[in-house]
């Protein structure tokens, strides 16, 4: 992993909020980790690890798409969370 810098975007599915790897440093940790989005807590271990990480917006669904759908919202407030805990 060349890049200690994560960018993902997160999607709530069925009310879980999953962030989806954009890069290849993001991508390689969902490798390591077994999956093909990451969790949480994988994103604050990496975090821990001295990572910085990029949420960026859902490449396909609007935030106002999302915040009219009480489900696809938590992935809005995860990547506003996670965006301001830098």
């Amino acid at each position: 992993m060349t890049s200690s810098h994560l960018t993902v975007f997160a999607r709530s599915v069925y009310g879980t909020v999953s962030f989806y790897p954009i890069n290849d440093a993001a991508k390689a940790l969902a490798q390591i980790a077994g999956t093909k989005t990451l969790t949480p807590s994988v994103i604050q271990l990496a975090r821990g690890l001295g990572m910085s990480v990029e949420c960026l917006p859902d490449p396909v669904l609007s935030d106002e798409e999302c915040l009219n759908d009480p489900l696809l919202s938590l992935a809005v407030g995860a990547r506003k969370a996670l965006n301001s805990s830098k």
